[in-house]
């Protein structure tokens, strides 16, 4: 994706590179204010290999059949065993 994209999703972003600290997120695209400004290399603006942080959630075997008896379903089916599988549960 490129910078605009990046800026565009709301999370934060980066772009890869040896000579970058790869730890570091931008959080908020930069703000132009009064004589200030910001600079960004050209390489990075042309570029279309910005990421964006995605958020990681996790999840229990427990939790996710405790959703399904919340929807109605009162005992785990082999349906449901398959789908907990193909998510990579071992239960």
């Amino acid at each position: 994706m490129n910078i605009i994209e990046a800026v565009k999703s709301g999370k934060p972003f980066r772009r890869r590179s040896a000579s970058r600290d790869e730890r570091m997120w931008y959080k908020n695209p930069p703000r132009m204010i009064d004589n200030m400004s910001y600079t960004i290399p050209v390489d990075d603006i042309i570029a279309d290999d910005w990421e964006i942080q995605e958020e990681k959630i996790e999840l229990t075997a427990e939790q996710i059949r405790k959703a399904f008896r919340k929807a109605g379903y009162a005992t785990c089916t082999p349906r449901q065993d398959v789908i907990l599988k193909q998510l990579g549960f071992k239960e």
